[in-house]
């Protein structure tokens, strides 16, 4: 293998590494940092549903309870809700069927339960259980939709590099050849060929 391809494979080969780096680290990164911030959103929901949901708890109030929980149904990232009294009796719910009755990331959901107790009582009497799916699913599109572009800029830089590598090897390996060339043309008789310098540098 002559000097301009194994120039061309080395370089072509770290451009390979860094692109593939770039499809699998990017959409990774991105879905790890997604996931904390609906983590955190999870959490905060679930502590303002509780919060909101309280007194209707407290007094029983099944109608003030559907009202209270309004707000966390219409956001369009909550699969379901539930909530449930001591006993496990379901008091309000919304599509309870999306539950897994896993905690954090299972399948496609964020699921968070939270306890909802009586301050009256220092907070040891539990009142009822709040349980809050958030669905994944627009976090996965937008991380495959980030695979996508990430594996389209990276074929592009491959693509780029490597007829810039094509190049710049051709043009660093021209005088070289030059070498051989005019040795073959010199071995030929013609003792008048010169090869050009026309550099300063040690080529």
């Amino acid at each position: 293998m002559n000097f301009r391809a194994r120039l061309t494979l080395t370089m072509g080969t770290l451009i390979l590494l860094m692109a593939a780096a770039l499809f699998f680290y990017l959409p990774r990164k991105l879905e790890k940092e997604a996931i904390a911030l609906i983590s955190h959103k999870a959490e905060t929901l679930a502590q303002l549903t509780a919060f909101t949901i309280h007194p209707s708890i407290y007094f029983q109030d099944r109608a003030a309870l559907e009202e209270a929980l309004s707000g966390t149904r219409s956001d369009k990232d909550v699969a379901y809700v539930i909530v449930t009294d001591p006993a496990g009796k379901t008091l309000a719910s919304m599509h309870p069927e999306r539950a897994t009755g896993g905690r954090g990331v299972s399948r496609n959901l964020y699921e968070v339960e939270m306890p909802i107790r009586d301050d009256s009582t220092n907070g040891k009497r539990e009142l009822a259980r709040l349980q809050i799916g958030i669905s994944l699913a627009r976090m996965r599109r937008e991380i495959a939709q980030a695979r996508l572009a990430s594996a389209l800029l990276g074929t592009s830089i491959l693509a780029a590099a490597l007829i810039a590598v094509l190049l710049i090897g051709n043009l660093l390996t021209r005088p070289l050849r030059e070498v051989p060339a005019g040795a073959q043309l010199i071995a030929t008789g013609d003792l008048t060929h010169r090869v050009p310098s026309g550099r300063a540098d040690e080529i």
